[in-house]
């Protein structure tokens, strides 16, 4: 965290440093899609050296998972030049709008009288989507709602891996898509103490006992939780099948 003197903020392991939170799926059907445009998008991309991109997710409308999203910019102009959807729920659809109005209102603000002059647009298309299994651009995905304080986040399921991050609760809805059908879980873990947004560690424990996924990483942790610190917590309890995700890292489901 900027201006913090903590040790995990000043640690020397490369674990504890940590981006913004965001993930990449390459699919067996050869699909590249991204969850979360994070603010730190360009850096996650151009370190990691990923150069293809057929659609996005994103969970919900905070700054932390949205920000970096004039980022696609590149993957619309190939070449081929082609658009990317968005797929977002429909609660999130006005902010996004209103907050990126050059994006995704471009026809009512750039026209003969008022052209865009630059680089151009991020071409780029919001697709709603609803909770429920469903076929996204050749893909079978399970959506679900999540709480997240005021608002909702999206939780996703894909061929026995799921996205569960940013809530403070897990529905009896979600946990009937993941009870008993979950290989790999990957699950908010924010911090020791309670929190009124996200889950802390004894909430993403006691769910990770209920789902029973085969492996769960640990996610979106705070300054209040080294990666050492975390390991240990989690080893104590599941042995070797909970561990803390970390930057960079590649799971295979």
């Amino acid at each position: 965290m900027i201006g913090c003197p903590c040790q995990v903020c000043h640690s020397k392991d490369e674990h504890d440093k940590r981006m913004r939170q965001s993930i990449y799926l390459s699919t067996k059907q050869h699909r590249h899609i991204l969850v979360d445009t994070s603010p730190d998008m360009r850096s996650q991309f151009l370190r990691s050296h990923l150069t293809k991109l057929d659609f996005c997710f994103i969970t919900h409308d905070h700054a932390d998972h949205l920000h970096g999203i004039d980022d696609v910019r590149p993957f619309c102009f190939g070449p081929p030049t082609k658009d990317i959807n968005i797929m977002i729920f429909k609660a999130h659809q006005q902010i996004l709008e209103d907050r990126f109005s050059y994006i995704f209102q471009r026809q009512k603000i750039f026209h003969a009288k008022n052209p865009y002059l630059g680089g151009g647009l991020p071409l780029l298309n919001l697709q709603i989507v609803s909770p429920g299994t469903q076929t996204l651009e050749g893909e079978q995905f399970t959506l679900f709602e999540l709480p997240h304080g005021h608002g909702t986040t999206m939780g996703i399921y894909h061929e026995g891996m799921a996205y569960v991050v940013d809530c403070n609760e897990i529905p009896p809805a979600a946990m009937s898509v993941l009870k008993g059908n979950t290989n790999v879980l990957i699950i908010d873990c924010l911090q020791r103490s309670p929190h009124p947004t996200h889950l802390n560690v004894t909430m993403a424990f006691e769910y990770i006992r209920e789902i029973a996924p085969k492996h769960a990483y640990l996610t979106h942790m705070n300054h209040d939780l080294s990666h050492v610190e975390l390991s240990k917590i989690a080893k104590d309890q599941f042995g070797t099948s909970v561990t803390p995700a970390c930057d960079m890292q590649q799971i295979f489901y």
